[in-house]
């Protein structure tokens, strides 16, 4: 509890446009508890069209009950070298 009341003090003295959101996400809330507002800032945080989103969520999961969660950081560009020479490495000794 005491890294979550740490978290919304640095939030409130460096507020940013997704302060709400990662309120949200710290809640616990799901998507479908989302108003459409809320829904659509949740899909500008995460950098997805709104649509493809919803789209794809209802036709792998069934519905749009999932939980938030925070955006991935993207990998490094080290990190992307060394997962595709993994899958490299993987493809050529499956053929």
């Amino acid at each position: 509890m005491q890294i979550e009341r740490r978290l919304k003090k640095l939030e409130e003295k460096q507020p940013n446009r997704w302060a709400k959101i990662k309120q949200l996400i710290r809640d616990g809330f799901f998507y479908d508890q989302l108003s459409e507002h809320d829904k659509t800032e949740f899909c500008r945080y995460m950098d997805a069209d709104k649509n493809a989103l919803e789209d794809c969520e209802n036709h792998v999961c069934g519905s749009l009950h999932f939980r938030l969660q925070e955006k991935p950081i993207p990998p490094k560009p080290s990190d992307l070298t060394k997962i595709i020479n993994e899958v490299e490495t993987k493809i050529e000794s499956e053929v």
